[in-house]
């Protein structure tokens, strides 16, 4: 029995031991995909349970392994999928791997990457502040990163990057998603670009910070011109936008840019009041925008504005006509009806009749056909119909504007109200009163009204074309489609420039309506002096309206059929560059009488003073165009290389004519080598102190010259001129400056001097007396001959005045003598004379003869 015991016991033990191997073989099986061998069956029961629990696991791992792998696999295909920049770092920057959009964005392979410090991919510049990023990130202090990359070609790319920690393989480690900011900061350079051109208009542009009072962070440079403040004032922290809005109008603002905000509405336009620096009070619209980020969350509100009181005035008119109307319903001062709608008989007043032009008398018998027949069929039918909703129901007011016919011809805009005021038993409509009201007035003000506010929307987007033309859409372009827009109601619109150089005139641009004969091939180099009478009131920067060409008298009719065809009405607007008239734009009424209104003149002035000021612009982008031609054409003549350097002495810029000078290609210097490091080693030490002590006192480089080393060892010799620049704070950059080739001059001073030392020992010796004197005819030099002669110390004469060594009789004589010596020999020694024995024996002949 007991033999039996140890036995069954001996098999148990050893089916346990094939059930521990099985056990610690299953994660590698599953984890490497190869076959498992599953332990085998048993007649003990635990055992078999074990081994089936043992499956039930694997299965389980199995599934997890999986799904471990599926996300493993897209994670990697999100990590090498982004077009941002993904670092894996250890905590202290070792680089532990990349994803491809490092390698094509900063030209470095994983394998050139992979185990280097991150601090290497950042300019040598920054190689400190790297490590006490890492340092910080490492202690939890920061997350983010805003140093640029080097690319291994050494530029710089402006990134932004922010880390949070992780684990990479089991190791704990740094994650980090740096944004190429490349393309953002080169559209904030765009806009700011934008924003200078804009500023030169009669809008201005602003932007406010999403913060308490709106803050100003930036406003174009006109707004002083159109408020009166200056941008450094506007954008001073203790500045208050919200201040200078209305007090009445305030809240309103408020209350609507709050409402956009909150239901994301990030366009919309506004009428408020601001405050001048003078006090005053005007009326600005305000075109708004909710600037937002990436996320969605708003960072900062733009407003384009311009003075709008002129529109703000109109409309309050309005409304004060629309109240005195009221006052003169209350004081029954209007024309009232009453209708009998049984009978159709109509009761009116004489103001009633009088609206139309008639009397009482010469309307009877009034009824309701007699309203049908003065009322236009436009209105007519609508105003029935209100009639009719209202008799159905007297909760519905009727009210109704329509136009009425003058007994003159012509149509009144009247305004017609009233209501039931008597109704039968069975509640249906008896007798109707109301009154006619003379809206006339009002009708065409706001007509001219929204005429104006179109003309305002207009102007703005022509104004906007103008200031940005871009290369594809020239001013030309711009032009035409303006010519189009504005012959809205007219037959032809058109551009005339004036050729100063051959006194001519020559129509470049035209629009015309369907229908009509172009003009342009016929307006082409007509001399100025073909329209003299009609030019000088452009000249005087005066508006040239003619009603109808036929009826001008001889010397206008022969003038302006040059431009425009006979049975014509047009518009002429000077385009004036200061005062000089540079052309005139045209509007011709052609087919239809059109009757060009204050507004219309108005606009037009405005519109061609904007075109004037891009004229102006192109022609100031061309000549700074061709400056940039001459400097580089300058600067190979006169063999000067621009350069610009950081406070270190650091190439950050140099130009391409280097290479001609020095022999060094600019992408040999710009960022690897020192303002110095050119200089031969002899004089650098000396040289490189000289510079820093002018660097230490932020002073001025002025006519220093210097010597540099030629890439094949020739000595150049430079004349420097440099200036230091700084940052917002005072803290300096660096210098900008140039150096000139002078090694020709420098040589050629070298061998003056030789040649001076000689001719001075030449003289000092010479048998002959020589003096020189300069222009006061005081000694300057004297050789010992000349000392000898006169008997006295070459040393006291030197700064002796000549005329006192001369007999009084020939003093005047010999100024005389040495002013136009003087002045003959002006070109090759300036001021300084010679006068030698020649000039000795002449004074004392000059002696012998007195």
């Amino acid at each position: 029995m007991a033999l039996l015991i140890a036995q069954i016991g001996s098999r148990h033990l050893l089916l346990l031991q094939r059930l521990v191997i099985s056990a610690r073989a299953l994660p590698v099986a599953i984890r490497d995909q190869i076959p498992w061998i599953a332990p085998p069956s048993s007649f003990f029961v635990e055992t078999n349970q074990l081994a089936d629990t043992l499956a039930v696991i694997g299965n389980a791992l199995t599934i997890n392994f999986r799904l471990l792998h599926v996300e493993r696999t897209n994670f990697r295909a999100f990590f090498e999928s982004m077009d941002d920049l993904i670092f894996v770092t250890t905590l202290n920057g070792k680089i532990l791997d990349i994803n491809p959009a490092v390698e094509s964005k900063l030209g470095y392979s994983a394998t050139e990457l992979v185990g280097k410090s991150i601090s290497l991919i950042h300019p040598a510049d920054a190689f400190e502040t790297s490590n006490n990023t890492v340092s910080a990130m490492r202690s939890g202090l920061t997350h983010t990163c805003n140093l640029p990359l080097l690319m291994k070609n050494g530029e710089q790319l402006p990134s932004t990057a922010r880390v949070w920690r992780g684990h990479w393989n089991g190791q704990e480690c740094f994650f980090g998603i740096s944004k190429d900011q490349t393309a953002e900061l080169a559209a904030r350079a765009a806009l700011s670009r934008e924003r200078d051109l804009f500023s030169a208009g009669p809008v201005f542009t602003i932007t406010w910070d999403v913060a308490e009072h709106w803050p100003v962070i930036q406003v174009s440079n006109n707004v002083t011109d159109i408020l009166g403040y200056t941008p450094a004032e506007m954008l001073d922290a203790d500045f208050r936008y919200a201040d200078l809005i209305h007090p009445n109008d305030l809240k309103a603002v408020v209350d609507e840019i709050n409402w956009h905000i909150k239901y994301r509405r990030d366009t919309f336009e506004q009428s408020y009041r601001l405050r001048l620096y003078s006090g005053e009070y005007r009326w600005f619209y305000d075109f708004t925008r909710l600037m937002r980020d990436a996320k969605g969350q708003l960072n900062e509100i733009r407003g384009y504005l311009f003075d709008q009181s002129h529109l703000k005035e109109a409309q309050l008119a309005l409304i004060q006509e629309r109240q005195r109307l009221v006052n003169v319903i209350n004081g029954t001062q209007l024309g009232t009806w009453e209708w009998n709608i049984a009978t159709g008989e109509v009761t009116v007043n004489t103001y009633w009749a009088n609206i139309c032009g008639y009397t009482i008398a010469e309307l009877e018998p009034v009824s309701y056909t007699t309203w049908q027949q003065l009322a236009h069929p436009q209105e007519l039918a609508r105003c029935e119909e209100q009639l009719k909703i209202h008799l159905a129901d007297s909760d519905h007011r009727y009210s109704c504007e329509l136009r009425m016919r003058h007994k003159d011809g012509y149509w009144v805009w009247v305004l017609s109200e009233g209501s039931v005021v008597i109704r039968d038993a069975n509640n249906q409509p008896q007798i109707m009163a109301g009154t006619h009201t003379n809206i006339n007035e009002r009708k065409h003000a706001e007509i001219q009204l929204h005429r104006r506010e179109l003309l305002d929307h207009l102007l703005v987007e022509l104004a906007g074309e103008l200031v940005n033309l871009t290369p594809t859409l020239g001013i030309d372009t711009v032009i035409e489609r303006a010519l189009g827009r504005l012959g809205h109601h007219l037959d032809r619109t058109f551009f005339c420039k004036i050729d100063h150089v051959t006194n001519t005139v020559s129509k470049t641009h035209e629009w015309t309506a369907e229908g009509v004969i172009p003009l342009r091939d016929q307006c082409q180099c007509i001399a100025i002096d073909r329209f003299t009478t009609f030019s000088k009131s452009l000249r005087r920067n005066e508006a040239v309206i003619i009603p109808q060409v036929a009826d001008l008298n001889r010397n206008w009719q022969e003038e302006c059929v040059l431009f425009v065809a006979q049975n014509t009405q047009s518009l002429f607007m000077p385009v004036m560059d200061g005062g000089r008239l540079i052309g005139f734009l045209g509007l011709d009424a052609v087919k239809l009488p059109h009757q060009f209104t204050n507004n219309k003149v108005e606009f037009m002035r405005v519109y061609a003073n904007l075109l004037a000021s891009t004229f102006q612009r192109e022609g100031t982008y061309e000549s700074l165009r061709d400056s940039v031609v001459r400097y580089d054409l300058l600067a190979q003549q006169t063999r000067s290389i621009a350069w610009e350097v950081n406070a270190e002495g650091q190439f950050t810029y140099i130009s391409p004519l280097v290479e001609s000078i020095l022999g060094y290609r600019p992408d040999e210097l710009i960022g690897k080598q020192h303002f110095y490091d050119l200089t031969p080693e002899a004089e650098r030490e000396a040289f490189k102190a000289q510079a820093f002590e002018v660097f230490a006192r932020q002073g001025l480089f002025q006519d220093l010259v210097n010597v540099a080393q030629h890439r094949n060892g020739q000595r150049v010799w430079l004349l420097t001129h440099g200036q230091p620049f700084f940052d917002a704070n005072g803290t300096l950059l660096g210098y900008r400056g140039a150096d000139q080739d002078v090694t020709a001059w420098q040589e050629a001073l070298s061998r003056l001097a030789a040649s001076e030392q000689r001719f001075r020992i030449v003289f000092d010796h010479a048998p002959l007396g020589i003096a020189i004197p300069d222009a006061k005819r005081r000694f300057i030099y004297i050789n010992h001959a000349y000392a000898k002669l006169l008997g006295r110390d070459r040393e006291a004469l030197l700064g002796q005045c000549l005329d006192g060594m001369i007999h009084p009789m020939i003093v005047l004589k010999l100024q005389h003598f040495l002013r136009n010596w003087h002045r003959e020999n002006a070109p090759i020694i300036r001021s300084i004379g010679v006068i030698c024995a020649r000039m000795v024996k002449w004074c004392g002949e000059m002696c012998g003869s007195r």
